[in-house]
């Protein structure tokens, strides 16, 4: 028996494909969807950052009477989500003037220190938002 050549036909080169199966596509499209993706991701990140109290600041009040807001306005506060506003109202409604004490619950920022969640850290970011009868509060000094 003889043996006869094997012979292959040339492969086409990786050049030679695109040339003929895949024309040259305008890839505009694909930088407008990324950027798009880019803008959706900062979006949702900066909103769970500024959810959290954290990161971005948000637009705070120029004054807020834990004595009188409601739990959804104590939210807006640096750091007081849903349920530490829950808490301070509950505390109001327990100490305050309907109590038997006749006093408002919160006369200075330190009277916040009795709400469980709210401890110094806290209660230095609230401080500038925070005012008791009418008058704006004063900050409370940082701890030595």
């Amino acid at each position: 028996m003889s043996e006869t050549p094997h012979t292959t036909a040339p492969t086409p080169t990786c050049a030679d494909s695109t040339r003929t199966k895949n024309p040259p596509r305008d890839n505009r499209m694909g930088w407008l969807v990324s950027i798009v993706w880019l803008l959706a991701s900062v979006c949702v990140i900066r909103g769970v950052l500024a959810s959290r109290g954290k990161g971005l600041p948000r637009a705070l009040p120029n004054n807020v009477n834990p004595n009188v807001a409601p739990w959804w306005e104590l939210t807006v506060l640096p750091e007081v989500g849903p349920a530490i506003a829950r808490r301070i109202v509950a505390y109001r409604e327990s100490h305050g003037p309907r109590s038997t004490s006749h006093s408002p619950a919160y006369n200075a920022p330190s009277d916040l220190d009795a709400v469980s969640g709210v401890g110094p850290k806290t209660l230095q970011r609230i401080a500038p938002y925070l005012r008791f009868d009418d008058h704006p509060a004063p900050l409370p000094h940082a701890p030595q």
